[in-house]
């Protein structure tokens, strides 16, 4: 399926939900910083229409590390929506182009599982390659950034597990128990690879340290910035 003619699914699943409930649209902005050095900007649309969702997200290079990384990352999807705030996404589609190769993702989901994944240009099965049917019940990465950055409840922001699939590799979010910090609150975690990724990669570093930060308003959570210690240094997100 060509990426406009997904878009065009994207906003059909939205248009198609029942009832007449009125449109929920939430963006955020972050800008972004890697070892204390402007790295660019990071956004994230929902459209919410009942039970249906659909968004956009997007990784853009910029400051001083845009002058050495022409880094960009574009994702949609589309799903449903349980229990107010759990994600069941339908299908996800991802773009990678670091200026000397791009890459695009495809995945449809059903009943959880992850089917009719394909990859752009294709990938050869390797040994570490992932049965996605051993992966059900997990999300897509931009339904995980859905469930991580956007807004809820005091007692549903922390103390979570989020298990992320994007069709070849499988992550996993803890996020532990809020604690007050200054006049907000922190929540403590760990982003973990846990499998699609090479022997190499995984004697690298498997687990990286997570810190989300956090306002009350009126007993919702609003994430006010993240902090995740990557292989190049501290990366630092701040909302706008």
């Amino acid at each position: 399926m060509a990426y406009r003619a997904l878009i065009g699914a994207v906003l059909a699943c939205v248009a198609l939900s029942a009832g007449t409930a009125r449109a929920q649209v939430q963006q955020l902005d972050f800008g972004l910083s890697l070892a204390g050095f402007s790295a660019g900007s990071l956004t994230l649309a929902v459209n919410r229409e009942g039970d249906r969702y659909a968004a956009r997200g997007q990784i853009r290079a910029g400051g001083l590390v845009g002058l050495i990384v022409n880094f960009k990352y574009d994702a949609s999807n589309a799903g449903r929506i349980v229990n107010d705030y759990d994600y069941r996404p339908v299908q996800f589609e991802a773009r990678n182009d670091n200026g000397k190769r791009a890459f695009t993702t495809q995945v449809r989901f059903e009943n959880g599982v992850a089917r009719d994944i394909s990859f752009d240009p294709p990938r050869e099965p390797r040994p570490w390659s992932l049965d996605p049917a051993a992966e059900a019940g997990k999300i897509d990465p931009l339904s995980g950034a859905m469930a991580l950055l956007l807004d809820r409840p005091v007692g549903r922001a922390c103390d979570r597990t989020i298990e992320v699939f994007d069709g070849g590799r499988s992550n996993r979010i803890r996020i532990g128990p809020r604690e007050a910090s200054g006049d907000g609150y922190i929540c403590r975690g760990v982003y973990s690879r846990v499998g699609g990724y090479s022997p190499r990669s995984m004697r690298r570093n498997v687990n990286f340290d997570l810190v989300m930060f956090y306002r009350e308003v009126g007993g919702i959570m609003q994430v006010t910035q993240f902090q995740l210690q990557t292989t190049a240094g501290t990366a630092t997100a701040v909302r706008r």
